[in-house]
């Protein structure tokens, strides 16, 4: 299975009319974006257009990811790296900010 395609089972989208939506419990149903996003973009894209990110800073991000390190916080143990399809948190590697 393909990174998006476990991006987007993460966050329980459904695919539905060319489109991909979110559906979850106590909430109302969404569209988060249509099926030629998902196919003409990335993964950094996908993970900001899912959270709601500024769109103006994905062409930073695909030029400089790898000064980014993927997290996931883990009550137990804290931060973990993850692979960028599961990360909730980007850490700057030079700085140590998240």
């Amino acid at each position: 299975m393909d990174e998006k395609m476990m991006l987007v089972e993460k966050y329980y989208l459904i695919n539905e009319n060319n489109a991909w939506y979110s559906d979850r419990e106590n909430s109302h149903k969404h569209l988060i974006f249509k099926d030629a996003f998902f196919e003409r973009t990335d993964l950094i894209g996908l993970l900001f257009r899912i959270n709601k990110l500024c769109m103006a800073k994905v062409k930073y991000f695909r030029s400089n990811i790898n000064k980014y390190e993927p997290l996931k916080y883990n009550y137990q143990t804290g931060f973990v790296t993850v692979p960028l399809w599961d990360s909730d948190f980007l850490r700057h590697r030079a700085s140590g900010y998240s």
